[in-house]
């Protein structure tokens, strides 16, 4: 194992009982049409094979790093960034693949925009062949974070010095979406992009050791819960209890049955954030109303039992007047919404 030379990447991941999908993931790095890189892995005091799958490589690039006891994914993440050598920090996670070309086009585009901090890309969900699209304009990205993460996280390459000069570190607080609280407060610092391209390969994990997929996608609502309600404060909204579960609503995060009222209160709680930022400047126009139509025309989608009233009711709307920007790429946005990673 290589003891740390400089580099101008370095790949980040941190492992937790992983050996399963790690070598396939592993060789995926190292495969790479983009040679200037470390490979910095912190295993998570693991109990399986895990260390012996990344010892069986015995790649100069590979450094391990091991926790002693388990610390959890944040703190394993931040002892990766302290030692880290490269100047652009690249995710990547025990279970998914990179693209041959994910590395070297994610250094391309940084070396070309020095304005752009972090960059993300497409990603396609392993075994379902479902592609999730992001979008690339910083604007939206940045507005995108009153709902949803902007990136995913397992494709995210950032540049390591601006994170560490505002101090910008993952939360330790948070088991899960500690990505999505990691971007919402980095994008005062910096804007974000994604490249229009599949160059990861994400699995969807069935169960996460004795943790069933049901709680921890609740936990995981509960943390990008948090990290929404510290955004609609920017607005000077502080939501009662009911506001905010309409916020988790139309975010995508609490299952309903569509009715005519409910659409009808999710558009009005739509016009309500538009009207704050019109107050508040917290985020940037005319990108943000565009975010808010274009989650007012997904609700309307997914509500096929209200037939046409659902269209009629949009295009009266002061939201449903926006130009749509592609509508053939905010139909497969819409629908691939729904099985976005919410980390």
């Amino acid at each position: 194992m290589m003891t740390g030379t400089d580099a101008r990447v370095t790949v980040l991941m941190a492992v937790y009982n992983g050996e399963v999908y790690l070598s396939e993931a592993v060789c995926s790095i190292l495969e790479q049409s983009f040679g200037d890189f470390e490979f910095l892995i912190v295993d998570d005091a693991s109990t399986d094979r895990s260390v012996e799958v990344i010892e069986s490589f015995g790649d100069p690039r590979i450094r391990l790093l091991r926790n002693e006891r388990n610390l959890g994914l944040a703190a394993s993440l931040n002892r990766g960034l302290e030692v880290a050598s490269g100047e652009y920090i690249a995710r990547m996670d025990g279970d998914d693949i990179s693209a041959r070309d994910r590395l070297k086009a994610q250094v391309n585009l940084l070396d070309r925009n020095p304005r752009i901090g972090a960059c993300g890309t497409w990603i396609n969900h392993i075994g379902k062949e479902r592609i999730i699209r992001y979008y690339t304009d910083p604007d939206i990205l940045k507005c995108i974070l009153l709902f949803d993460p902007p990136m995913a996280h397992p494709t995210v390459m950032f540049r390591k010095d601006l994170f560490l000069r505002n101090a910008l570190r993952y939360d330790g607080a948070y088991r899960r979406s500690q990505d999505y609280e990691l971007w919402a407060r980095a994008s005062d610092h910096m804007e974000f992009t994604n490249i229009p391209k599949v160059l990861l390969y994400y699995r969807y994990a069935e169960e996460d050791g004795n943790v069933s997929v049901w709680s921890k996608n609740e936990e995981q609502r509960g943390y990008a819960g948090n990290v929404r309600r510290g955004q609609l404060c920017k607005l000077c909204i502080f939501p009662t209890p009911e506001e905010f579960e309409m916020h988790q609503r139309v975010s995508g995060q609490k299952q309903y049955e569509a009715t005519r009222e409910l659409l009808q209160e999710m558009n009005r709680w739509l016009e309500k954030l538009r009207d704050a930022n019109g107050r508040a400047g917290a985020y940037p126009e005319p990108a943000f109303t565009r975010v808010l139509g274009m989650r007012w025309f997904y609700l309307c989608l997914i509500s096929p039992e209200l037939g046409m009233w659902r269209w009629t009711n949009y295009l009266s709307s002061s939201l449903g007047k926006f130009k749509l920007m592609d509508w053939r790429f905010e139909v497969a946005s819409a629908v691939s919404a729904r099985f976005r990673k919410s980390r």
